[in-house]
């Protein structure tokens, strides 16, 4: 005896079939890369905002304007 095969699919199939899993991957992986850049920004430092730099080395009484 041979099965009934019209509640079956056509093998070529839609193309909006595949339209909402793909969506789906992609949406997913474009909210881990978001949190991924999240992440890195902010675990990673920012620069200074300011930076010292040695003008003279020596005691504190060579310096008599720092009170």
């Amino acid at each position: 005896m041979v099965a009934s095969t019209e509640s079956q699919r056509p093998d070529d199939g839609r193309w909006s079939d595949k339209l909402l899993p793909l969506l789906g991957i992609a949406l997913v992986t474009g909210g881990l890369v978001l949190l991924g850049w999240f992440a890195y920004l902010w675990f990673t430092p920012g620069e200074a905002p300011y930076q010292y730099r040695l003008i003279k080395e020596g005691e504190a009484k060579q310096f008599q304007n720092l009170n």
